[in-house]
């Protein structure tokens, strides 16, 4: 949705699988990026994009992550995937292993 930032019933099988992934392997960290379609000012959309991310961040230390393990990041709506807004309004995880 344009101005939400609250995960969508379908996205929580996928965090499960995150979780999931990271309980598994402990030095793995995760970069969570929060987008959003040109939908309003630019700086509405970094913070937007940052309610996203933090949105995922809290879901994932809700299941039992490390909160230090995650970081949140709002890309605001510098990096469109799409001309489609729906497919722009999104949060992408890079996951990272360290030691």
């Amino acid at each position: 949705d344009v101005s939400s930032s609250t995960i969508k019933p379908g996205g929580y099988a996928e965090l499960d699988r995150v979780a999931n992934v990271l309980a598994q392997y402990p030095q793995t960290m995760i970069r969570v990026e929060g987008h959003t379609d040109q939908t309003g000012s630019e700086q509405y959309n970094l913070q937007l994009s940052e309610r996203r991310a933090n949105a995922v961040k809290n879901a994932l230390t809700q299941k039992g992550i490390d909160a230090a393990r995650i970081t949140p990041v709002g890309m605001g709506e510098c990096c469109p995937v799409s001309s489609d807004n729906a497919a722009n309004r999104r949060v992408s995880m890079v996951l990272t292993t360290h030691g």
